[in-house]
């Protein structure tokens, strides 16, 4: 037996109250698209979670190299540039970089990446690298940093061994 709706009057009967059709899926009420901007947060926030990558270069200046993706319906174009921290082995950081941005692209937005192009720079900033690898590369206490460690001559202040770039010749 069919249930029926309660009754209602109109023109000059009662007649049963009809039905709604039940929604359409979800998947079929209209599409989600990524946009641009969203899958080139999501890749360089996954760039960061690398081994290796210093900085991810977003862009701003007309002379850097900036990262961006490109969102063609379901497919992703990207371009990255990095930093990595001297001296980490690039091959190995731009394979990690690839699988990895790659993953988490198709994770979070969806997307399958058809291509993906990494732009490297070298830093040779230590403590960049010391707060990356957990190192320690400062200097002794009592030296400074680029003073000889050989004070022979009684010339141990300088930059290099018998130089004196003070400018001063006495």
């Amino acid at each position: 037996m069919t249930a029926v709706a309660p009754e209602h009057r109109s023109g000059g009967g009662l007649v049963p109250r009809q039905r709604r059709p039940p929604p359409p899926a979800p998947e079929s009420r209209g599409r989600t698209e990524v946009g641009d901007r969203a899958a080139t947060v999501i890749a360089l926030a996954a760039a960061r979670e690398v081994p290796g990558v210093r900085k991810v270069h977003q862009g701003g200046l007309p002379w850097t190299r900036a990262s961006r993706v490109t969102v063609r319906g379901a497919r992703a174009e990207i371009e990255l540039s990095v930093t990595v921290g001297y001296p980490a082995p690039l091959r190995e950081v731009a394979r990690r970089l690839r699988e990895h941005v790659t993953r988490r692209v198709a994770e979070q937005a969806g997307l399958r990446v058809t291509r993906l192009d990494i732009g490297m720079d070298v830093s040779l900033d230590t403590a960049l690298a010391d707060r990356a690898t957990g190192r320690s590369t400062a200097q002794p206490a009592g030296r400074r940093a680029g003073q000889d460690v050989d004070q022979s001559a009684g010339r141990g202040a300088g930059r290099g061994a018998g130089q004196d770039l003070s400018g001063d010749r006495a």
